[in-house]
């Protein structure tokens, strides 16, 4: 079970990894990402949005899984636009598969810190990403850079949540999902594939 848990989250670093660029309104349709994006405009941003997720994670330290598989779920649905986080009926956040979400009373912190010193300046696509890596850090996992400039989504679907996102029994399905993944550009190979018998088979 330690080693499966191992090979998830090396998929969702993976994943996390892969996705480089973001697409948004206002710069014909493309924005890449980049180092320390908020450097001019808030240059504190990824500092605040980290103490404000210690915070959080103090009080439960198991939402830090959660925030990690909430952007899990964000990216792989219309990539990491923060749709998974908006309300309403039918959006991602009501779909089945996204029922047992956690996690979020730790961006909602996050946002309104940065929120005090940066109004209106930080994507909560950003915010999230900021707050998964800073939760697999919680956990005592390693830390990586996170480039910043993600275009908050507007558009959520339940629908498009159950169609895209690998099935609740991800265990029992880990080959489905690894397609899945590389439908949506992940490489499923090199350390996923060397060390998974389901997806070597």
């Amino acid at each position: 079970m330690a080693q499966f848990r191992s090979l998830v989250l090396v998929a969702l670093l993976t994943f996390s990894g892969v996705v480089v660029d973001a697409h948004g309104p206002g710069d014909d349709g493309y924005v890449g990402l980049r180092d320390n994006y908020y450097k001019s405009s808030c240059k504190d941003a990824e500092k605040v949005i980290k103490k404000a997720v210690q915070a959080e994670l103090a009080k439960n330290l198991k939402h830090a899984a959660g925030v990690l598989r909430m952007h899990f779920h964000d990216c792989f649905v219309e990539g990491c636009d923060a749709s998974v986080l908006l309300d309403g009926p039918d959006t991602e956040k009501t779909a089945l598969v996204n029922e047992k979400l956690a996690g979020y009373e730790v961006i909602d912190a996050a946002k309104a810190a940065v929120e005090e010193i940066c109004p209106g300046v930080v994507s909560c696509a950003d915010i999230l990403a900021y707050a998964a890596r800073d939760s697999t850090v919680e956990l005592n996992g390693t830390a990586w850079a996170v480039q910043g400039g993600r275009k908050d989504g507007t558009v959520s679907l339940a629908s498009r949540a159950e169609a895209e996102l690998p099935p609740p029994e991800f265990e029992k399905e880990f080959g489905k999902a690894m397609r899945a993944m590389g439908r949506v550009g992940v490489k499923t190979e090199g350390q996923i594939r060397t060390n998974c018998s389901a997806v070597n088979a």
